[in-house]
C-alpha cells in the first residue's frame, strides 16, 4: 500500500507540476521515508509549488480513477501523453482520468483518493534543476501528527499560542545572542 500510494502520489505530483508551470519530471526517487522529484526547472517559486500541491490534493480528493491501458508505438500517439514514450513495441498507459496519461510499468492505487494527501516538505537546487521532497499518502500524516505535537510542546514550554510562536522563539533567540555578548 505504501509503495502504491508513493507511486500513484508521484504521477499526480508529476502531472501537476507540467499542469502548472509545464515543469519536466527528470528523476524520481522513492525512499522509506520519503519522495523525491527532480524537474528540469532551474527554480520554482513558492507560489507555483503552493500551485502545484493544491492542484495534487485536488486530484485526489476527486476520486479519479487509474487505469492501465495497453498499447503499442504505433497507437500511442492517440493518448494524451505527458511526456514522450521512449519504448517500442508493447506499452502500457498509465491514465489518471482526464488529468494525466503516461507509460508506466509500475503498481498503483485504483483511485486519487486512496492517495489520501501529498505534501511538499522542502525544495533545493541540483545540477542545474530544482528537487522537491514529497511526503504522500500515510507518511504525509504521520509527519503532519509528529510536527503537530512539536508545535504543541513548543507552545507549552514557551507559554505562547501558535501564532505567536515564531515570535517567541525569534525573541528567546535574541535574547541568548544579547546575554553571549555581553
Amino acid at each position: 500500500r505504501d509503495y502504491m500510494q508513493q507511486h500513484s502520489g508521484q504521477h499526480i505530483i508529476s502531472g501537476a507540476l507540467w499542469k502548472v508551470g509545464k515543469f519536466k519530471t527528470v528523476s524520481v526517487h522513492m525512499g522509506a521515508e520519503y519522495t523525491t522529484i527532480e524537474t528540469d526547472a532551474p527554480e520554482i517559486s513558492d507560489g507555483d509549488l503552493l500551485k502545484v500541491e493544491e492542484l495534487a490534493n485536488r486530484i485526489i480528493e476527486d476520486d479519479l480513477p487509474l487505469r492501465a491501458v495497453l498499447t503499442n508505438d504505433a497507437e500511442v500517439n492517440k493518448y494524451p501523453l505527458r511526456k514522450p514514450c521512449p519504448r517500442h513495441g508493447d506499452i502500457r498507459l498509465m491514465m489518471i482520468g482526464g488529468f494525466d496519461c503516461v507509460a508506466c510499468g509500475g503498481m498503483h492505487l485504483e483511485s486519487t483518493r486512496h492517495v489520501r494527501l501529498v505534501r511538499a516538505v522542502s525544495m533545493e537546487k541540483i545540477r542545474g534543476n530544482t528537487r522537491i521532497t514529497w511526503m504522500i499518502g500515510d507518511r504525509a500524516l504521520v509527519d503532519y501528527r509528529e510536527k503537530d505535537t512539536i508545535v504543541m510542546d513548543l507552545k507549552l514550554s514557551l507559554g505562547t499560542r501558535g501564532d505567536r510562536l515564531k515570535g517567541k522563539a525569534d525573541a528567546l533567540q535574541n535574547e541568548l545572542l544579547e546575554h553571549k555578548r555581553k
